[in-house]
């Protein structure tokens, strides 16, 4: 499957070799979730991000992968996809 990355180059990308998985873990490849290399985009300056707040601690959550109480949906705000939108 051919995708583009945050810079719109073409990637090449095999799905099918990684069938264990999760949800969540095959929309961070799909949409190449990555560490950002700019600091003025990153999942902290996305519109997709939300930051809840739960027993003193910060959890930070895209709205594109789902808003659950799981520790598998949770995000790094050091991070990008290629769905970033300016806030």
């Amino acid at each position: 499957m051919k995708t583009k990355n945050l810079f719109g180059e073409i990637v090449e990308v095999d799905f099918k070799k990684h069938k264990n998985l999760s949800q969540y873990q095959l929309f961070k490849q799909r949409h190449n979730y990555v560490k950002s290399t700019f600091k003025a985009i990153s999942c902290k300056t996305c519109d997709h991000h939300h930051r809840y707040e739960y027993h003193n601690k910060y959890y930070h959550k895209c709205e594109l992968l789902g808003i659950s109480n799981s520790e598998a949906t949770d995000i790094r705000v050091s991070c990008v996809c290629n769905k970033w939108e300016k806030s």
